[in-house]
């Protein structure tokens, strides 16, 4: 009879493609870390960015030395690491948020800063400073300056078929309660 013919011997597989679930697996991971690393260097050079400039050593200073967050939250009132805002020298325009803690508490501070976008030698001027402190007393509302509070997202009044859409009525005016 025909016996079989004995298998010739293979060339050697590489490696990667005899463990390819493995090699898959690897690379992915090496992807994900490499892209966590990334992502927190660009996070906190983009802190870090906003706490060297002068409207945030601005607003600091002014609410780590203000009596009323000090009596919420005890000496020394410090801030945290975390801070989010925008500084923009073009529009002389500065809106930040950032979190601030003392031995018996938290707060979470917002300031508006402005200055003359025309005169680079000019300095920025708070113009709105709040402090919500999280203490053993409770919460408390700290407002320091309210010459001109955050805007925010100004959005658009809704269109009259939007309205009888979604069924928004006019707020009714003074001269409509008076008759």
């Amino acid at each position: 009879m025909n016996e079989p013919a004995a298998p010739t011997p293979a060339a050697k597989i590489p490696w990667y493609i005899e463990h390819r679930m493995r090699a898959l697996l690897i690379m992915l991971g090496s992807f994900l870390v490499f892209g966590a690393v990334v992502f927190t260097t660009v996070f906190v050079l983009t802190v870090n960015h906003l706490k060297t400039t002068v409207p945030y050593q601005i607003a600091v200073e002014r609410v780590v030395n203000y009596h009323g967050v000090q009596s919420n939250l005890g000496k020394p009132v410090e801030p945290t690491w975390l801070a989010a805002g925008q500084v923009n020298d073009k529009t002389g325009y500065t809106e930040m948020t950032f979190r601030i803690a003392g031995p018996t508490g938290k707060g979470v501070v917002r300031a508006v800063l402005e200055r003359d976008p025309e005169d680079d030698a000019s300095e920025w001027e708070l113009v709105f400073l709040d402090v919500a402190t999280y203490s053993d007393f409770g919460v408390e509302m700290v407002e320091i300056i309210n010459d001109k509070p955050p805007t925010g997202v100004q959005l658009p009044e809704p269109t009259p078929e939007a309205k009888k859409k979604y069924g928004v009525e006019d707020e009714p005016t003074d001269e409509a309660s008076d008759e």
